[in-house]
């Protein structure tokens, strides 16, 4: 296994964990964490498209993801509702792409329907002021996909180029066990974070500089 396979393969795993578990109770911690692994992707996903190259599969792809993500980290880490749009936004997108493959769509109805996708969670947001639970079922779903896109990764059944439409896509993609198992982890940690923390109220209020 190449060593950017695997550490990328770890970092999912762990970040997605991370969501899918305690997302709301640490999501002041975890959002930069999150918004770091979106900017890398958007970063690394531009440069595909635009010159044509496979998924992170040169230095270019690597570096533009790099400065991306440190620059989202930031944006994350000091505006709190930028970053909880970047969450939402994520999800959107890789909806949207997933359901244009699905569909057998071109390029173009994909990017469309992707960009869709992420404002329309991405307003959703801002609309309805963050709320708990949306928080909760953001963390759990993203957090999801990404730890079992973390999982195919480590084990070798996908591969870095792959996930160029985002993790939902790269798990429908995969057998329907898999597709279940991204289902079921989702709920199971919707369940979990709504269980365990039933008096903890997210406060970004003085953490953040907005």
């Amino acid at each position: 296994m190449a060593l950017e396979t695997l550490v990328v393969g770890v970092v999912a795993l762990l970040v997605g964990a991370g969501l899918v578990f305690a997302g709301y109770r640490f999501f002041l911690i975890l959002l930069p964490i999150f918004g770091f692994v979106a900017g890398f992707y958007a970063g690394s996903a531009a440069v595909t498209a635009i010159f044509g190259n496979g998924f992170l599969s040169d230095v270019t792809g690597w570096i533009v993801g790099f400065i991306a993500g440190v620059a989202f980290f930031a944006l994350a880490y000091f505006f709190f509702i930028v970053g909880v749009i970047i969450l939402a936004a994520s999800l959107g997108a890789s909806v949207g792409a997933a359901l244009a493959n699905a569909l057998g769509l071109g390029n173009v109805l994909e990017l469309l329907l992707a960009a869709a996708g992420a404002i329309a969670l991405g307003v959703a947001a801002v609309v309805l002021a963050v709320p708990k639970y949306l928080v909760i079922a953001l963390t759990a779903i993203i957090g999801a996909a990404t730890a079992l896109v973390g999982v195919l990764l480590l084990i070798g059944t996908v591969k870095l180029p792959d996930l160029q439409h985002g993790p939902v896509d790269t798990i429908v993609k995969q057998s329907t066990i898999w597709l279940i198992a991204f289902v079921v982890l989702a709920v199971v940690g919707i369940l979990a974070q709504i269980r365990a923390f039933p008096t903890y109220v997210l406060d970004p209020e003085g953490a953040r500089l907005g």
